[in-house]
């Protein structure tokens, strides 16, 4: 195993943050039910990145018992020494979706949440499918770039801005593609035809909306809107540094800092708009492909 994903693609504090304010405890209504997860179920998270899913289901339904693996291990890092912050009692350990490093079944319920695009289909349900109990459910979560629904803040985004960032995309997603990420980016139809394949019956599909970015919504209290765009403002940072990372000669120091002060400033400003009452409506909605099966 290797810190490739965490170092490069997809840090563990950006994961966590992002997920952080999709998968909430006051919006729990919109996205648990579909999970078919219930109270006292043994759980295993496939792909789970810094822990938060493992984390909001541990404290939502106290008597499951949550395991997560990763095969970053900084991920996995990353969320043991969240659950000792957080003082929540879930199991972590680095581990690959393709060879789950535990014994035929084992667990009442698996989930995934955007990992089966990363991964062999048949070899990725395979072994959900082995380590399942008789009866058990795999739940299979993606977000659907096709139903994305945004309207970004108007920040006055310099044009040297700009023409950096463009640099860092052709970067990043050159890198991106040579390890295959989004490799296995299967249809609906494809997905159902995978679980059929390995044996799932009585399939299910859903979609539901995730409002992940939308701080000027009357429903929203000021601690998660200012951690919404806190995640923003991180992501575009990691962008910076994860690009750096991946071609040390990307910019010059000038450049670099020049690109981190500007996304600084911006988000200072779109947070001290929020903190005037002054609505901008900005937003990012997100589309999220649910299927499940019964082994």
């Amino acid at each position: 195993m290797s810190k490739l994903w965490s170092k490069y693609i997809q840090t563990s504090d950006e994961l966590y943050m992002t997920r952080a304010v999709r998968f909430r405890q006051d919006n729990a209504y919109k996205w648990l039910p579909y999970t078919q997860i219930k109270n006292g179920m043994k759980i295993i998270d496939i792909g789970c990145a810094g822990g938060l899913l493992c984390h909001r289901v541990k404290k939502i339904l106290p008597s499951c018992e949550v395991y997560g693996i990763d095969r970053d291990s900084g991920h996995i890092e990353y969320a043991k020494e969240k659950s000792q912050e957080l003082k929540i009692d879930c199991n972590f350990e680095v581990g690959d979706a393709t060879k789950i490093p535990f014994e035929d079944n084992s667990f009442d319920l698996t989930i995934s949440h955007t990992v089966m695009e990363h991964v062999e289909p048949n070899k990725f349900l395979n072994e959900q499918y082995r380590v399942l109990k008789d009866g058990g459910v795999i739940t299979v979560m993606s977000v659907r770039a096709g139903l994305n629904i945004s309207s970004n803040y108007d920040s006055e985004t310099s044009d040297d801005e700009i023409a950096l960032f463009e640099r860092a995309r052709v970067i990043s997603e050159e890198f991106e593609n040579k390890n295959g990420v989004c490799k296995y980016n299967l249809t609906e139809r494809e997905i159902i035809e995978q679980f059929q394949k390995v044996g799932f019956k009585n399939i299910d599909i859903q979609y539901t909306s995730i409002d992940w970015y939308t701080p000027d919504n009357a429903n929203i209290s000021t601690d998660i809107a200012i951690k919404q765009i806190e995640a923003k403002r991180l992501l575009e940072i990691n962008y910076v540094q994860k690009s750096s990372a991946i071609k040390k000669n990307i910019f010059s120091d000038s450049e670099r800092q020049l690109l981190l002060n500007s996304i600084n400033e911006r988000y200072d400003r779109r947070i001290q708009k929020y903190k005037n009452g002054e609505k901008v409506w900005d937003f990012n909605i997100s589309g999220l492909l649910i299927v499940t099966g019964i082994k």
